[in-house]
């Protein structure tokens, strides 16, 4: 488990990860994976459990932390993310504190940056193709 967590969760940029059951909370991103052979099953990514922030930059920073999900990178990387879960990811302009989706504007507690994701995708040009790179199954 990584909770409160101002950048992210868990990160690798030596390739050939496999995590076999992750909990992240409160974090900027739940997971990144920087090389080719990426493998994640039981993920549970909780971006914003709607706890107040107890993290040792001061509030009007937490907008940098995100609350992104999983960023999909795109030169040379083979990503496969299946039965996991995503909740409170991904900016939400109707938050509230029982909605359950997404997570609401700085300095709310339980916020997040405007610009956060559930999924993200990072490219650098089109030489490379997404979709035959990443895969995912059973995703809620």
């Amino acid at each position: 488990k990584v909770y409160q967590t101002g950048n992210v969760g868990l990160g690798s940029w030596s390739g050939h990860l496999e995590v076999l059951g992750i909990e992240t909370h409160d974090v900027g991103l739940a997971m990144e994976a920087l090389d080719a052979g990426f493998f994640t099953d039981n993920m549970a990514a909780v971006c914003r459990t709607g706890e107040k922030l107890a993290l040792p930059v001061q509030p009007e920073f937490w907008e940098d932390v995100r609350a992104n999900g999983f960023v999909w990178y795109d030169t040379g990387q083979e990503h496969i993310i299946t039965n996991s879960e995503f909740r409170n990811c991904g900016f939400n302009a109707e938050w509230n504190a029982s909605s359950n989706i997404g997570c609401g504007d700085p300095p709310l507690d339980g916020s997040c940056h405007r610009e956060s994701s559930v999924f993200g995708l990072l490219t650098h040009s089109d030489q490379f193709n997404p979709e035959i790179m990443q895969a995912t199954k059973n995703i809620t």
